[in-house]
């Protein structure tokens, strides 16, 4: 007799690779996968998972600086720690422009351009 595999039987790497398209897909059906059980919620908390997430940029605005949104800029920390280079490129031109922190920022996009970043 037949048994199908559950999703419990899953490799940890196709986990993490099934987190990661869902997250370059929408940041909400990522929070929504990682609820929905502990081996997704771990796999949804590596860095190619952040570095994969989509985030629209008028989403990115407005979480960076709305004091209602700290889980919304906790991802994005956790995005621009883990290396996403769309957050990273935008932290730095904020950086650059509006935060007076001139040497950080152009050692910051100095690494974005290396990763081939286009804008950068």
């Amino acid at each position: 007799m037949y048994h199908l595999t559950g999703p419990a039987n899953l490799p940890y790497d196709i986990w993490t690779l099934i987190a990661g398209r869902t997250g370059a897909h929408s940041v909400r059906d990522l929070c929504n996968l990682r609820m929905s059980c502990t081996t997704a919620r771990n796999a949804g908390d590596e860095d190619f998972v952040y570095r994969c997430a989509n985030i629209p940029i008028w989403d990115q605005r407005w979480w960076s600086v709305s004091p209602m949104h700290q889980p919304r800029r906790n991802f994005l920390a956790r995005c621009r720690q883990s290396g996403h280079l769309e957050v990273l490129f935008r932290s730095t031109v904020s950086d650059l422009f509006l935060g007076g922190c001139r040497f950080a920022g152009m050692e910051t996009m100095n690494v974005v351009a290396a990763q081939g970043h286009s804008a950068a």
